[in-house]
């Protein structure tokens, strides 16, 4: 079934299996363990707001990647460089993988540079993406449902 539970989960199983990913969190930033310098980089698969159109609904996720960067910012492109390839590596295993097979994901995918942030003592460095997956809806049971079929 096409979920938005299925649909995390599946992108989180692809964050996780590859093999530059030390970490994946659900959520925000919050969850990240800034602590910890074993677990970068890291990708957090945040939730965006959905959309509800002619009986499908639109899965929004932003998965971002985040990693450690020096001081003197002197590996930057070199950082940044690791973060896109991890990204689209992600991007392509979702576009290619079985499980989103009922979902219909959006082909206009862009890549944007996060600046760094102030909660991390400007220690990380990163690239989002965002995800639109679109699924038909289904009736789950409930008698005031919006979907009339």
């Amino acid at each position: 079934m096409a979920t938005f539970f299925n649909y995390v989960t599946d992108i989180r199983t692809i964050c996780s299996s590859h093999p530059q990913v030390a970490a994946n969190y659900y959520g925000d930033n919050i969850q990240i363990d800034s602590e910890s310098k074993n677990l970068y980089p890291a990708i957090i698969v945040e939730p965006a707001p959905a959309n509800i159109v002619n009986g499908a609904i639109d899965y929004v996720i932003n998965i971002v990647c985040v990693d450690l960067m020096k001081i003197d910012r002197s590996h930057d492109l070199e950082i940044d460089s690791k973060i896109i390839q991890i990204l689209t590596d992600v991007i392509g295993d979702i576009k290619m993988n079985e499980a989103f097979k009922e979902f219909s994901i959006d082909p206009d995918i862009t890549l944007s540079p996060i600046d760094p942030s102030p909660e991390f003592n400007d220690s990380l460095l990163g690239w989002s993406v965002q995800i639109t997956a679109t699924a038909k809806l289904q009736k789950t049971g409930c008698s005031n449902s919006i979907i009339n079929n």
